[in-house]
């Protein structure tokens, strides 16, 4: 089973780096550092490709905020939240893009705001990669400093590795369960 894992990882470890990145980067970042301590992954290839899919994940939004601006304004969650964001924005400026990342929630609005309200695309990516390459750096390390001390309780790195990954497989399911459950919530009419 562990041999699977390996080269299963091996051969589309990169790949599955970059495509969980697009959707939820802060996972993924804690695993890069978990599977570096663990030798399944070089460190910096990883990070620099995990940096990329973020990169990617938040370009579209701008994109998407910057060619549907109408539409964008008109919808409900716009009405309800947006003005607040774009106070925000307004308040912090461009170094918003690069500190949304500690706060979880406003990712997604402030990169559609960001081109909602035409900021030049280069001084966007410039922030944004600012912000990426330091979460990044942090979640991974936090991953690669718990794997330590994850292996020294559990004294075995093969141990640590099928325990992490159904760690992971968990706590997956659970945030998309959580999520579904948030969204479909907040989807629902409110009955009188």
């Amino acid at each position: 089973m562990e041999h699977l894992i390996t080269q299963y990882i091996e051969q589309y470890g990169l790949i599955a780096v970059f495509i969980a990145a697009l959707i939820e980067g802060d996972i993924i970042l804690v695993l890069i550092g978990v599977m570096a301590h663990l030798g399944l992954m070089n460190l910096y290839i990883a990070l620099f490709i995990a940096v990329c899919g973020c990169l990617t994940a938040d370009t579209i939004l701008y994109v998407a905020g910057r060619f549907s601006l109408l539409a964008i304004r008109e919808s409900r969650i716009y009405k309800k939240v947006g003005r607040s964001v774009e106070q925000i924005v307004d308040r912090i400026g461009p170094w918003q893009i690069a500190a949304v990342r500690c706060i979880y929630g406003i990712r997604y609005a402030t990169m559609l705001i960001c081109g909602m309200r035409q900021l030049p695309y280069l001084r966007f990516i410039l922030f944004d990669l600012i912000g990426c390459a330091l979460w990044a750096a942090l979640l991974s390390g936090l991953g690669y400093a718990g794997s330590i001390s994850a292996s020294l309780v559990l004294g075995g790195v093969q141990k640590v590795g099928l325990w992490l990954l159904s760690s992971l497989i968990t706590c997956i399911v659970v945030f998309i369960i959580v999520r579904l459950l948030y969204n479909r919530s907040r989807v629902r009419p409110k009955e009188n």
